[in-house]
């Protein structure tokens, strides 16, 4: 069996360790494990006299086995008793599953991770099992989140409900549960509710009290966790608390359920502290509650250290020595583990445990930054043995990650003056941008990563720069690059910039909503993006963005769609009036883009598709979807700036996927499609195009066709919230449907934020298309587009123009002009 390196996902303590099937029945708690052995041995071989064993004495086997996992014994101990005990109950498939599952829970609470993993991945299809066999693939499900493979998860959920019959209403409480996990660690929270939901609903249902408390406790754990995801502080801690006033039963407790309280009351106290920056008696409250937490016995050592980690976190800025203490304790606990020892969820606690003593040290203690710098070293190499995976591991999309990064950069500039240290911090940003998927891909098939000076010698020059943004827990860092000089300034966390980020959002709906709406004077766009101009845009900065006509923006949509062209200069002009902006998914990325070869001209200019013929199964499911209208004359205005011989264009019932693929869009300068978009509920990469039905499809494409098939080297998207869905972890920050047209070539890809005003789309398409001919880049042609659609009487607020299309990356569509 293949060998798989497993990592292990952030803050995600939902393993139940103990349920039915590990209970102690017919062996005492203190029974010694010289006579528990002496016992098996002796019924071993009364089997082996006999022949096969009787129902008895499998049932006696299975007790004493699980009896010696309880005892200390040595990991070779272990397996030796695995295989002797799976060798006696081999014809009683219930009972060997129930071993296999008590023998993998023992493996991974004892950190054995990987083991655990793929002892259950080899051992769990037992015809005849039944409910026993099924939970093996939950276990498998549940394990999989645990350890960030969600899609695996998912899967591995799917086959359990496939074998799952309708009496077992316990069991398919715990498939919701494990999908709801799995959508959560992906970032989904809006796919992940249904399955609470769901979750919830099973276990009030449950005929046994017993059950219906252990479900009911295991829902309640992942609504306070659905509530942090979703960054409902105070829901989550209100909801903790009302979950811990109620009183346990003994029947809960022997099964887990005491973990499973100690857990809410660690999410309780997370929540209480994102809450201390609004109200100063929280902080102290999220003190004592971590305090206890980290008295409870039941939790497993690594839950421990994430416990104690964060009070050090809660404590540093009032109590350093008491921060230390904690840190010490963490730091002892981690040196005790030995089992594997290339998992990567041991090596990120020790790391930032690492991280977080150096920073009480002070910037200026040399042993203190060799300690971090030694420590993010080591997880770089981790790092690179992980495989790259779609939607897998990004660079700093993970608690710890971003932690230990923050604190080496904070070190790097505390100890180097200048340029000197802001350009080393950067060095250490491009070094953890280059573990993200879309650049380790490339560096797979041979194109070297390169290095931060190389990406700032591709990517500036004396008018272009770069704005790279790095959000931190309670502040973050952003770095004005140029060719001469680098530029530092601290900007708040994303906790202070999203109210007003999603208030903007909100606002720009409405407006493309109700278009008549969008000459009002009361509209407050001015002043949100005035306060965001404040918070993102260091006064420093002016002088040096006045002089540049191009800016590429990397790190921006780690806080969410927010319109950077807005932002204010120091002469009251907007950043986007001034400059051609354009995002890059990371720094290697950027320089990747910048190395890649033009190759020769393609035979045609634009393949266009446009307005196709919706199918009834579309319709169907997302009736409020209106017809596309688009003519001849509408066709004749968009491209007519083009020679009639080098543009293709597919629509109504022709703009099929198989269309698409038969004109070899790779073949086109450039790509453009002007549809909807929809929002497939239940999907990891939720975003859709409707295209009209062929024989294949049923009117969607989905972001796994789009990779399947090469595309352009510049793909335009007038799709309605195109970025949709959460960004995919370990895809550079991009939207799920850009990472898919990066992968299958694309070098530069504009898309719609929100939702997209149809004559607005008409007017921007048509000036850029105008703009490309005329010899400009995808940016400075993006930039003239908005220019010409804000001057339009018709279009009052700037949400048509500048979060009508955005553009990832920049290239010539015509460089010979």
């Amino acid at each position: 069996m293949s060998r798989r390196r497993l990592c292990l996902v952030a803050g995600l303590f939902t393993i139940l360790l103990a349920d039915a099937s590990l209970g102690n029945a017919g062996v005492q708690e203190g029974q010694e494990s010289e006579s528990l052995w002496s016992e098996l041995e002796e019924l071993e071989f009364a089997i082996l006299d006999q022949g096969d064993p009787n129902e008895a004495q499998c049932q006696r086997v299975l007790e004493l086995a699980q009896g010696l996992l309880r005892s200390r014994l040595s990991d070779q101990i272990q397996e030796d008793l695995f295989e002797r005990v799976q060798g006696i109950l081999s014809g009683d498939p219930r009972r060997l599953a129930q071993w296999i599952d008590a023998y993998t829970a023992q493996r991974w609470s004892s950190g054995h991770y990987e083991d655990a993993y793929e002892r259950l991945e080899a051992e769990w299809d037992l015809p005849g099992a039944g409910a026993h066999g099924i939970r093996l693939l939950i276990r498998l499900s549940q394990y999989a989140s645990a350890i960030g493979w969600y899609e695996d998860a998912l899967n591995w959920a799917a086959e359990a409900e496939d074998r799952v019959s309708d009496s077992w209403k316990e069991l398919r409480c715990e498939i919701a549960g494990r999908r709801f996990e799995a959508y959560l660690g992906m970032g989904l929270p809006d796919q992940a509710r249904p399955f609470l939901d769901e979750e919830r609903n099973l276990a009030n249902s449950q005929a046994h009290d017993a059950y219906r408390e252990w479900y009911g406790l295991t829902a309640d754990l992942h609504h306070v966790e659905w509530c942090l995801a979703t960054k409902r502080f105070r829901q989550a801690e209100r909801l903790a608390e009302s979950i811990l006033r109620r009183p346990g039963s003994e029947t809960l407790r022997a099964w887990g359920g005491e973990k499973n309280r100690a857990l809410i009351e660690f999410r309780g106290a997370m929540a209480t502290w994102e809450l201390a920056g609004r109200d100063p008696d929280s902080r102290k409250r999220a003190q004592q509650m971590l305090d206890a937490v980290r008295q409870r016995p039941k939790l497993d050592l690594l839950d421990r250290v994430q416990v104690e980690w964060r009070l050090a976190e809660v404590w540093a800025s009032e109590d350093a020595d008491r921060a230390r203490q904690y840190l010490q304790s963490a730091k002892s606990r981690l040196l005790a583990r030995t089992k594997d020892p290339g998992m990567l969820r041991p090596a990120e606690d020790e790391a930032v445990v690492l991280s977080l003593l150096a920073r009480l040290q002070g910037d200026s203690d040399p042993a203190s930054q060799k300690l971090v710098q030694e420590a993010f070293a080591e997880l770089l190499d981790r790092w690179d043995d992980l495989p790259s995976r779609k939607g897998g591991l990004g660079y700093l999309q993970y608690t710890r990650r971003r932690l230990v990064l923050d604190i080496l950069m904070e070190q790097t500039m505390g100890s180097h003056e200048g340029d000197e240290g802001r350009r080393q911090a950067l060095e250490f940003l491009y070094e953890a941008q280059c573990r993200g998927s879309l650049v380790r891909e490339r560096i797979a098939t041979g194109d070297p990563a390169g290095t931060f000076d190389q990406a700032r010698e591709a990517l500036t020059d004396e008018q272009q720069g770069l704005l790279v943004f790095f959000p931190g827990r309670d502040r973050g860092h952003v770095f004005a690059v140029g060719r001469e000089e680098i530029l530092h300034g601290w900007i708040p966390s994303a906790r202070t910039i999203d109210p007003l980020r999603r208030g903007l959002l909100r606002e720009c709906q409405q407006v493309l909503r109700s278009p008549e709406q969008a000459g009002s004077e009361e509209h407050g766009w001015v002043s949100t993006v005035d306060q965001l101009s404040d918070l993102l845009m260091p006064a420093s900065f002016f002088p040096l963005l006045q002089r540049w006509s191009r800016v590429s923006v990397v790190g921006l949509d780690l806080f969410g769609e927010l319109p950077i062209e807005w932002l204010r200069l120091a002469d009251g002009s907007r950043l986007g009036e001034h400059a051609a902006v354009s995002r890059l998914p990371s720094l290697p990325w950027g320089l990747a883009m910048a190395r890649a070869e033009t190759g020769d001209p393609a035979p045609a200019d634009v393949l266009l598709i446009a307005a196709p013929e919706m199918s009834p199964v579309v319709q169907q499911q997302w009736p409020q979807l209106p017809p596309i209208p688009f003519s001849e004359d509408q066709q004749r205005f968009l491209l007519s700036m083009f020679d009639d011989s080098r543009v293709r264009c597919l629509s109504g019932s022709s703009a099929t996927w198989a269309g698409l693929t038969a004109a070899e869009p790779a073949s086109a300068r450039m790509l453009q499609v002007l549809t909807h978009g929809v929002q497939e509920p239940g999907e990891e990469r939720p975003v859709a195009l409707v295209f009209a039905s062929d024989e294949e499809r049923l009117g969607l494409v989905r972001c796994e066709d789009l990779e399947a098939t090469r595309m352009p080297p510049r793909v335009v998207l007038a799709v309605c919230e195109a970025t949709g869905g959460a960004p995919r972890r370990g895809d550079e920050g991009a939207s799920p449907i850009a990472t898919a047209l990066f992968r299958a070539g694309a070098r530069t890809v504009i898309l719609s934020p929100l939702e997209v005003d149809y004559d607005a789309a008409l007017v921007l398409l048509r000036q850029l298309n105008a703009s490309l001919e005329s010899g400009s880049t995808m940016a400075e042609a993006l930039r003239e587009a908005t220019a010409v659609v804000a001057a339009d009487p018709r279009f009052g607020h700037p949400a048509f123009g500048w979060f009508q299309l955005s553009g990832m990356g920049d290239e010539r569509l015509f460089p010979d002009r």
